[in-house]
Order: structure tokens, then C-alpha cells, then sequence
């Protein structure tokens, strides 16, 4: 199937997606199933909020990335950290 939609790592594949995607794309396909990261925010019962995300070396680990490949979204834990604390807490 990956073949007649024209979406396997060959030289003449031309991800969709842009920047540090592309990358991953190629090294390890089936990432797709989690690109593009995402960030959960819910309120439990209890009122407490939680924000949930896939770890880094998670990621790393489940699709074999290489450092250098990881490098290219280490930002993602520091711009969450930034985000909730830029939060007003009333």
C-alpha cells in the first residue's frame, strides 16, 4: 500500500511534512503514528490540571532514533515548562 501511495523512504519521496518531520519520517516511517507531537491538557475531577505528553526517550527508544534525530525536538519539554508556567494561577 505504502508503495501505490507513493509514501515509502525511497530517493524520489517527498515527505509532506516540514522541518525536523521529514527527518524522522525517513530514518523510522511508522513514527508517524506519533508525529505530529501533541500536548494534552485536562482538568480531573479533583480540579488538578495535568498535561500529558510522549516522553523524548520514550520516542527514541520505540523507534530506535538516533541522538542527532532527537536533538532536532529536545525543545519540545523546555517550551511546555515555559508555556505552564506563563500560565496565570488564580
Amino acid at each position: 500500500m505504502a508503495r501505490s501511495l507513493r509514501h515509502s523512504p525511497c530517493p524520489d519521496w517527498e515527505p509532506i511534512l516540514g522541518g525536523s518531520a521529514s527527518s524522522f519520517m525517513v530514518a523510522e516511517p511508522t513514527i508517524a503514528l506519533d508525529l505530529s507531537l501533541k500536548v494534552l491538557a485536562h482538568e480531573a475531577t479533583d480540579g488538578k490540571v495535568w498535561v500529558s505528553y510522549n516522553d523524548l526517550n520514550y520516542l527514541k527508544q520505540r523507534f530506535s532514533l538516533s541522538d542527532e534525530l532527537v536533538e532536532n525536538i529536545a525543545i519540545i519539554a523546555p517550551l511546555i515548562n515555559e508555556a505552564l508556567s506563563s500560565v496565570d494561577h488564580k
